[in-house]
């Protein structure tokens, strides 16, 4: 078995598979890790649109949330309108509160969405 393993790894096709692999590890690791590099530095220029439908505790959890994110929020009126915003990407993201969610808050069982 030793044999066999020592006459399988000095065969040239077999150093040059195995560098390869090494290699391509190498390469990889130090391309991926270094490509993401700076990727939270710009989260503060990160532009959220909250729609806000709900009446009741809507209002707080979007009031919470423009406080407590590390992004830049604002409060638009209709869903469309936020839509057309990420569209023309004036904002990276809509964040919908729907007018049901105070009801569905308060339901036993029943997961707010």
């Amino acid at each position: 078995m030793v044999q066999a393993l020592q006459a399988f790894l000095k065969k040239p096709t077999t150093l040059i598979g195995v560098m390869t692999a090494l290699m391509f590890q190498l390469i990889f690791s130090v391309v991926w890790m270094t490509g993401y590099a700076g990727v939270t530095d710009n989260l503060n220029s990160m532009r959220i649109a909250i729609v806000n439908q709900d009446q009741g505790f809507g209002q707080k959890v979007a009031d919470n949330m423009a406080k407590n994110l590390p992004f830049t929020t604002e409060n638009v009126n209709s869903l469309d309108d936020a839509m057309n915003r990420l569209n023309h990407r004036q904002v990276q993201m809509v964040v919908r509160i729907p007018a049901d969610f105070s009801k569905q808050l308060q339901t036993p069982g029943e997961t707010a969405a």
